[in-house]
């Protein structure tokens, strides 16, 4: 199995696994982490509360999945690197996620 094949399975598997960690109208959370200088970029970690409470951050499943990547190890901030500007990003990324997982999701800023 070559490199590359090896990345599509791995995204694939993860995809579905997101896929079974959500269901269609959860409320995703998300949080700025840091706005690059010039505004066009930013870093932004999206997690999901259950009905006990507990708190599930998705940020590492989603860069597995290939929907976006995440800040290298080491950075100041860990999160996902969102790029744009002039709506909100927020609501962007989680509609992002959406589409990939083919169901309605809602976003809420923490």
């Amino acid at each position: 199995m070559s490199k590359a094949s090896e990345k599509q399975a791995e995204q694939a598997a993860a995809l579905e696994e997101l896929k079974a960690t959500l269901k269609e109208g959860d409320r995703l959370y998300t949080i700025l982490r840091s706005v690059s200088g010039n505004g066009m970029s930013r870093v932004i970690s999206v997690v999901k509360a259950d009905a006990s409470g507990e708190i599930s951050r998705l940020d590492w499943l989603i860069s597995k999945a290939g929907i976006y990547t995440r800040t290298p190890f080491g950075a100041k901030v860990d999160g996902l690197k969102v790029r744009g500007v002039g709506m909100d990003m927020g609501w962007d990324t989680v509609y992002t996620i959406s589409r990939y997982v083919g169901f309605e999701l809602k976003q809420e800023w923490l």
